[in-house]
């Protein structure tokens, strides 16, 4: 085998793991009624590789990630002060934004959903598997198994259900979009882009804040 299809080979070898791991099963880990740290690290894939007694606090981004808690880690007062008034009661309220462990996994997901409108450190950690498991099971939840269930904890169950629906549909709408540019790529050129190459030229060709990688996946 040439050097370079010994290279392609291992390259999507190590792709078609990635997809796996991303597709796979996560109704288990949307049932769980309590999720700790380490079914965060199951279900986004991030653990820090690090030297053993490292003192080197876990970051995904702004983020600080502990046994306890995500928490971001914080402007300090005098940054904030140095900023428009505009901004200020924002970075304040994302000071405080942080998700206690043990969690839901509805909180979970309502907490990165969250960031959106703060860092955007977050966007795109859970996988899209998760979040469909999530909220089937709050579809699917019997409740009248569960006559201590009130009809506003019903309807806040039914509102979360609905708010994971309509994001997903959006979401989906947002990768069609990148699906119809890449066509009209491809349809440009005299040979076919590889995916990730494709997904390059989309990310240019639309400005997306998303990574390479995560185009490559929704081609």
């Amino acid at each position: 085998m040439e050097k370079g299809d010994k290279l392609k080979s291992i390259r999507m070898a190590v792709l078609e793991e990635q997809d796996a791991w991303d597709n796979r099963d996560m109704s288990e880990l949307a049932r769980k009624p309590k999720l700790d740290r380490n079914d965060w690290t199951d279900i986004t894939g991030f653990d820090p590789d690090k030297p053993v007694g490292s003192d080197e606090p876990d970051r995904l981004g702004m983020y600080l990630i502990t046994d306890e808690a995500i928490s971001f880690c914080g402007w300090d007062e005098d940054f904030i002060r140095s900023q428009p008034v505009r901004l200020r009661s924002d970075m304040r309220r994302q000071n405080n934004h942080r998700l206690t462990f043990p969690c839901t996994p509805r909180e979970l997901v309502e907490f990165v959903d969250a960031d959106v409108h703060f860092s955007g450190c977050l966007y795109d950690s859970l996988p899209d598997g998760f979040r469909k498991a999530v909220a089937t099971s709050y579809e699917s939840y019997d409740i009248q198994s569960d006559a201590s269930l009130g009809a506003a904890v019903r309807q806040q169950r039914k509102n979360f259900a609905e708010r994971q629906r309509e994001s997903q549909e959006e979401r989906e709408r947002e990768f069609q979009r990148w699906r119809e540019e890449g066509a009209a790529i491809q349809k440009e050129r005299s040979r076919k882009a590889s995916n990730r190459h494709l997904a390059e030229l989309i990310k240019a060709s639309l400005n997306l804040p998303d990574s390479i990688e995560t185009i490559r996946k929704r081609l």
